[in-house]
């Protein structure tokens, strides 16, 4: 259950990081653009890809770590975008 839980944790920070760290992204006033920010939240994203591999089959576990980062990011600029409406 915990190999589970760390894995999509993992792969969720991995994902809003990278979005984060985007020179486009609109939910921070002050980006992480530096290449390390981008370099770390990368890394994230494959201990979350190992994680589901260690936790299912290693094709399950690609495919599940896409669909949680593919998930975050169609979220994350929907919720800039309610953020702009509040404004």
């Amino acid at each position: 259950m915990w190999q589970e839980f760390l894995a999509g944790l993992c792969t969720v920070a991995g994902a809003v990081g990278l979005c984060l760290a985007s020179p486009q992204q609109r939910l921070r006033t002050v980006g992480l653009h530096a290449r390390r920010w981008r370099v770390a939240f990368a890394l994230l994203l494959v201990a979350g890809f190992v994680g589901w591999s260690l936790v299912l089959q290693p094709v399950a576990g690609f495919f599940v770590a896409l669909t949680m980062t593919m998930g975050v990011w169609v979220l994350l600029p929907y919720l800039a975008a309610w953020q702009d409406v509040g404004r």
